[in-house]
């Protein structure tokens, strides 16, 4: 007995299946040379980590962190923000789900007969919310991991003459990488934004969509590797 494959899935030709495995290839594969580079090269979010470093030295070693409490929360209001706005996004993205054939019509009409049958826009529509919400997650979690990362940054130990140098070093690390935690999941939900305006491009094809997340891809690695923000933060090839 055999179970035929839903409509939307059935509508997907070849083309658009490489085209839809490329995407979350690249969306997987610069997430892992950003923090696993193959010739140890260090991105600009990994140097902005040994800045957390720093900074939760220093703050540990201060008696009044209100600055560095206000800092944090700026960090914490950022990913509340793109969570927000991601959560408007998908519901854009689920009203575009009982808009299908005003989908079609427009599909049509900027790319002809390109892949603009009802169940292609139908399932290229679910793989644009499935991008969204792995975001929306990402962002959560970023905001939550902030939040841990208040309270151990008001439990650090250095304001005090009888606390040690390894216990204030030990917990000044602790929180150092706590907050780096929330950064790489608040990149992550970033990136997966950019992937996912790069499968707007899919409406019109899959050789759009695959020409858009090689884009995308660039971007990134560019901003991560070649970016004018990486060579301020190296200190040895700054000339400010």
């Amino acid at each position: 007995m055999t179970h035929a494959l839903p409509a939307w899935l059935e509508a997907f030709a070849p083309l658009d299946w490489a085209a839809l495995a490329l995407a979350v290839f690249l969306h997987w594969g610069t997430g892992w040379v950003v923090t696993h580079h193959p010739r140890g090269w260090r991105s600009t979010g990994e140097m902005v980590s040994a800045y957390r470093l720093q900074w939760m030295r220093r703050a540990a070693r201060r008696e009044v962190r209100i600055g560095d409490v206000a800092l944090l929360g700026h960090l914490r209001a950022g990913a509340s923000f793109l969570a927000s706005m991601t959560m408007f996004a998908i519901g854009g993205a689920v009203a575009l789900l009982g808009q299908m054939e005003l989908l079609e019509s427009v599909a049509m009409g900027v790319a002809g007969e390109v892949d603009s049958s009802r169940p292609a826009q139908l399932a290229k529509t679910l793989c644009l919310i499935a991008f969204l919400v792995y975001a929306f997650l990402k962002f959560v979690w970023s905001l939550r991991v902030f939040g841990y990362g208040l309270v151990v940054l008001g439990a650090l130990p250095g304001d005090r003459p009888e606390d040690s140098e390894e216990e204030i070093e030990n917990e000044a690390a602790r929180s150092a990488a706590i907050n780096r935690i929330a950064a790489r999941n608040f990149n992550e939900g970033l990136r997966a934004i950019y992937f996912a305006l790069a499968t707007l491009a899919w409406y019109l094809g899959p050789v759009p969509y695959m020409v858009a997340s090689l884009l995308v891809a660039a971007m990134l690695f560019r901003r991560e590797f070649g970016s004018e923000t990486r060579e301020a933060l190296r200190f040895r090839s700054f000339r400010g």
